[in-house]
């Protein structure tokens, strides 16, 4: 089967890849083995000497890491990977630690949110907000997190949960309809707002491959808690951005009860976040880390000339 879906995919596109690759110094491809162009787009990199490389973001043993998608990113030249987690994995399937270069996303290039906006609109006033952006998935740790709310204002913590995301896995633990806003598959602006207004952005879950939207909430200076992705712990650790937990009810209801309990605390682990943004995750940052890579691959000392596809 693999032999066959390769086959097939090199002969279908051998004849476009060709010629857009003529027109390139290094192909990048954004995908794994079985969108399958990846193979014709190699080919034709081969046979006309030019640079192939990819950027697959695996999640480990749950997509991107089959054997046709191993088959690909053994024969690149270079693959970008979103932690060293990651390139951990590939390395025991077989590609070679030589080709793996640790690359995480860029944050958006601006950010309009408007905290006393959202606020006014949805009448939080000095509300302490928790935020959740993502699918509503027992995955994503959104059912933990509603028990942990559930639990703190049960216990004398007031917070309210702000849920942004689309439905995925109803019904969801009940939590009072006074601290519940579910504002369902909003637009980016508004999750704008709702990260300028938080006070701490939760995402519990149990698989990412990066976590571009704990960046997203470091660019707004806000503590993040992340789950038990092998992935968004290491990114949290690295930059000391937040704390990571089990993605286990209890520990979330730890994790917010203290940052809301010590704001000194909160403050310094959002800036350590924002500090990571405008060091490594700005778009210029990756830019550069993909020329770097690209530059030395290819052997030139001044930046490439010409196109990248």
């Amino acid at each position: 089967m693999r032999f066959l879906s390769r086959t097939a995919a090199q002969w279908q596109g051998s004849a476009w890849c060709g010629n857009a690759v003529s027109k390139c110094d290094v192909v990048h491809f954004v995908g794994t083995g079985w969108d399958l162009v990846g193979f014709p787009l190699l080919q034709a990199a081969r046979e006309q000497k030019k640079l192939a490389t990819c950027w697959p973001a695996v999640h480990p043993r749950q997509w991107g890491d089959a054997p046709l998608d191993i088959d690909l990113y053994r024969k690149m030249d270079g693959v970008f990977v979103q932690s060293d987690y990651e390139g951990k994995h590939l390395r025991e399937k077989g590609v070679s630690a030589s080709v793996l270069v640790r690359c995480g996303c860029a944050a958006p290039d601006n950010y309009p949110g408007d905290a006393d906006r959202f606020r006014k609109e949805h009448e939080l006033g000095d509300r302490k907000v928790i935020l959740f952006v993502g699918r509503k998935s027992n995955a994503k740790g959104y059912h933990a997190l509603r028990n942990a709310v559930a639990e703190l204002n049960h216990a004398g913590t007031p917070v309210t949960l702000v849920s942004i995301g689309r439905d995925l896995e109803p019904p969801y633990p009940s939590l009072p309809k006074e601290v519940d806003l579910d504002l369902g598959a909003a637009e980016d602006a508004v999750k704008h707002d709702a990260l300028a207004a938080c006070d701490v952005f939760a995402l519990p879950s149990e698989a990412e491959s990066f976590g571009i939207v704990y960046v997203e909430a470091w660019a707004y200076g806000k503590p993040v808690i992340c789950g038990a992705a092998p992935a968004s712990q290491e990114l949290v650790n690295r930059h000391r951005g937040g704390i990571s937990t089990d993605g286990s009810v209890g520990e979330v209801k730890k994790a917010i009860a203290n940052i809301l309990a010590t704001p000194a605390e909160a403050e310094t682990l959002g800036r350590s976040g924002l500090n990571a943004v405008c060091a490594e995750y700005t778009a210029e940052r990756i830019f550069e880390r993909h020329f770097e890579v690209w530059n030395r691959r290819v052997g030139e000392q001044t930046p490439l000339n010409r196109a990248v596809i």
